[in-house]
């Protein structure tokens, strides 16, 4: 791998946090980042292993927000939205201006979703093949293609002002399904509701409690995360609550017949079904100890002279031997997988797991670590 691109990379990136990812495989990750300050601002960084430098970005104004998805069509898989609307996808691949024996993805900005100023968007997934998109006051949008967005519920002006002013300050927060068919959203407030292709019928939810993040799972059931750490499961009209939770949740997903969850500061966890349990290897990024930085003994004579005490020698001792890595993984906030890889992500880090290994993927200011996957 070329250090040089990658810290070039790494310098756009600084300044900037992880605001969603996705995955095309193993030799094509997309990150969105968004600017720390007040200003909007988009720099989409991508990995791609099977050209030379394999790191590339492209910066943009606007995208505030934005979610990220990657559906599967040849050469035109990635998309991305702002929470207003604005869209960045793939349309096929292009010669690398630097190096034209590689193929790279061309990235453009499309025509916005036709929202109404008011229905800011929250999320963005696949189902069935095709991204949806949620928002604010039961927004909906599904892409038909290019510069295409269908609207299958919300985004209505008089239903907005009529919601408004009965006080329900509604929104979906995210959207999963199993088929075009039977597609659930959830929100504000216990707000869930499922979609069977032709209506959309709203669902007693077993809790009122804000739902942030939805998963339909390949063994039927669906998960839905609340932001205090609550995790119900069910489908239809058969829902339960988890006895056992999290202190909160920030994004759930499949992978490798669990659910992973991810929650911030407090780290990453699973449910196996019958219980939650912190995920084993992801605290062996936390810190490295370093034998080596022990104190010397001439060191250790010199404390003493000075008046220190045995037990706050052995304190300085314990305290230079360890060494705390800024570059490891602290607060998972988003994930991401395409079935064979999981992706981890905090503010500043990328991490990836390939079921037995953890790799430090990428870190958004100058690091060492990270750079390519196995």
């Amino acid at each position: 791998m070329n250090k040089g691109i990658y810290k070039r990379i790494q310098d756009h990136t600084k300044g900037h946090f992880i605001r969603c990812s996705a995955i095309e495989d193993k030799n094509r990750i997309y990150l969105g980042l968004e600017n720390e300050g007040d200003a909007e601002g988009l720099c989409l960084t991508y990995y791609d292993a099977k050209t030379k430098g394999k790191w590339a970005a492209k910066c943009r104004g606007g995208y505030y927000r934005a979610s990220c998805c990657v559906v599967p069509a040849k050469n035109n898989s990635f998309l991305l939205v702002g929470w207003k609307g604005d869209v960045f996808a793939q349309h096929g691949l292009k010669k690398h201006s630097k190096n034209p024996s590689d193929m790279i993805p061309n990235l453009v900005e499309e025509q916005s979703i036709p929202l109404l100023s008011n229905c800011p968007l929250a999320s963005l997934r696949v189902i069935d093949g095709q991204a949806y998109a949620v928002g604010a006051w039961r927004t909906i949008f599904r892409r038909d293609g290019i510069d295409n967005w269908t609207c299958l519920h919300g985004n209505d002006a008089k239903e907005v002002e009529l919601l408004q002013k009965n006080g329900q300050a509604t929104g979906f927060n995210d959207i999963g399904g199993f088929s075009k068919n039977d597609i659930y959203a959830c929100g504000e407030a216990g707000d869930l509701w499922h979609y069977n292709g032709e209506k959309w019928r709203a669902i007693d939810a077993p809790t009122n409690k804000n739902m942030i993040s939805i998963c339909c799972t390949p063994t039927g059931i669906v998960y839905i995360a609340c932001d205090d750490g609550t995790l119900i499961e069910g489908r239809d009209n058969s829902w339960n609550i988890l006895k056992e939770k999290t202190p909160e949740i920030l994004d759930i997903i499949w992978y490798q017949k669990q659910l992973y969850i991810a929650c911030g500061m407090y780290g990453l966890y699973q449910y196996d079904g019958t219980r939650i349990a912190s995920t084993k290897g992801v605290s062996s990024l936390r810190k490295s100890i370093r034998e080596e930085n022990a104190l010397s003994e001439g060191a250790e004579h010199a404390l003493e002279a000075n008046g220190m005490n045995e037990e706050d020698i052995g304190l300085v001792t314990a305290l230079s031997s360890v060494e705390i890595n800024s570059d490891i993984l602290m607060s998972p906030r988003v994930l991401a997988t395409d079935g064979e890889i999981l992706l981890l992500s905090d503010n500043n880090r990328v991490v990836a797991f390939n079921g037995s290994e953890w790799k430090i993927l990428f870190v958004t200011h100058p690091s060492d670590n990270g750079g390519e996957l196995w």
